[in-house]
């Protein structure tokens, strides 16, 4: 989400890609960027109800998150254009976000209410490991994003080596925060016993 102008800048910028056009395709992504986690989610999910020969209960969720998306469309993009917070259509990707959130919460509520899915413990510890690990990234990244300065007055050249060194020293912080707040690769081994099969 951070890198958003940075990485369609070192893509995209130059010719009749303007810098504005970066401007307006990243307020886009920055939009999108949030929903890939219920976009995953989505199809992490699913299968735990195919598997089942349960078609009817993602299609019908689908199509209920398909409709919220269509309202929030309006909503959101209504939002942007009264308060120029963001461009308009911003509003349709963030819209876009927020209804596969919708229907990946539909489908975790609906396999935990059959008891298809139960959540072992620790996972609230796990999730605020990971978020602070997150926390800790991000804001290297804006530090660091802060430092550089504007990407459309760089050259390509530096483009392409300051997002490289964005990307992977933002990768090495995040592992060094991780091992920081207790978390180790082992607790990312599968356990299974004989009463999970």
């Amino acid at each position: 989400m951070f890198l958003a102008e940075p990485m369609l800048a070192t893509i995209f910028y130059g010719g009749a890609f303007t810098a504005n056009d970066v401007q307006m395709a990243g307020a886009s992504l920055q939009a999108f960027a949030p929903g890939l986690i219920a976009f995953i989610l989505v199809k992490v999910l699913s299968p735990g109800y195919y598997a089942r020969q349960d078609t009817r209960t993602p299609v019908r969720i689908a199509v209920r998150a398909l409709l919220l998306g269509m309202l929030l469309n309006v909503v959101f993009v209504g939002i942007l254009l009264y308060t120029k917070w963001a461009p308009p259509h911003a509003g349709l990707a963030a819209a876009t976000s927020a209804s596969a959130f919708f229907n990946s919460s539909q489908l975790l509520l609906g396999l935990k209410r059959e008891g298809v899915y139960r959540p072992r413990a620790g996972w609230g510890r796990f999730l605020l490991q990971v978020s602070v690990a997150c926390g800790v990234m991000s804001m290297f990244v804006l530090i660091l994003l802060d430092r550089l300065g504007d990407w459309t007055a760089m050259s390509t050249l530096f483009r392409i080596g300051a997002l490289s060194v964005c990307v992977f020293a933002s990768m090495a912080v995040y592992i060094g925060a991780c091992f920081g707040v207790g978390l180790r690769p082992s607790q990312f081994r599968v356990h299974t016993s004989s009463s999970n099969v």
